[in-house]
């Protein structure tokens, strides 16, 4: 009976803590890349339509399903990402794939075009206006 009684602690924390991370709002996601690393040692990637979600950098999740991130951490370098577009609460487009060469200490903007039925998206440097992404190559996708 103890046993019972200290499970159901643990899911009943588990569940609170969900719940308190899904109504915290926006919420950041640090890539692998930059975990450890000073601000100036890491690039920012600024959600700029609400509608789009960084869903993975390099082929790993961005827990964009707990909460919507508006923030992504990631090192400088060149990634892999998959963004998708919220068309309600409850459904989604698909994803696009892009690469993005990131440099350190330098804050990007996500931001997409619709029109037409498609949508479509671009990562900028906010200082420059200078666009970071490229498609993925034929042969690496998936």
């Amino acid at each position: 009976m103890g046993a019972l009684m200290r499970v159901g602690n643990i899911l009943r924390s588990a569940a609170l803590l969900l719940v308190g991370l899904t109504l915290s709002g926006c919420i950041h996601f640090t890539h692998e890349s930059a975990e450890g690393k000073p601000v100036s040692d890491i690039a920012t990637i600024n959600q700029i339509n609400p509608a789009l979600t960084i869903v993975r950098v390099d082929g790993e999740g961005t827990w964009f399903w707990l909460s919507r991130q508006s923030q992504y951490f990631i090192g400088p370098g060149i990634h892999r990402i998959e963004v998708r577009r919220e068309l309600s609460q409850q459904s989604y487009t698909g994803t696009v794939e892009r690469t993005v060469e990131l440099a350190a200490g330098r804050t990007y903007g996500l931001d997409g075009k619709i029109g037409y039925g498609r949508w479509d998206f671009e990562v900028r440097d906010i200082e420059t206006g200078q666009r970071v992404d490229k498609p993925v190559p034929e042969t690496a996708a998936k």
